[in-house]
């Protein structure tokens, strides 16, 4: 039942990001506003790269607070 209820909700997610990577190839240029460079980028990189991000950090979090516990 699990199973079935998270392909019920994972199929949506995944094909919303699926065309949302798709749509947006274009280039856009992004500026680090301390910093006197920009870089140029899909439009769907920086979204893609948080969401990497967040996944490290928040995985790493987890092990940490689980390394005292073994």
């Amino acid at each position: 039942m699990m199973r079935l209820l998270r392909l019920v909700f994972l199929l949506p997610v995944i094909l919303v990001l699926g065309l949302f990577l798709i749509g947006n190839t274009q280039a856009v240029s992004w500026s680090f506003w301390p910093l006197p460079f920009s870089i140029a980028l899909p439009a769907y990189a920086v979204p893609l790269m948080a969401l990497l991000l967040g996944l490290v950090l928040g995985g790493l979090i987890v092990w940490l607070k689980m390394a005292f516990k073994r």
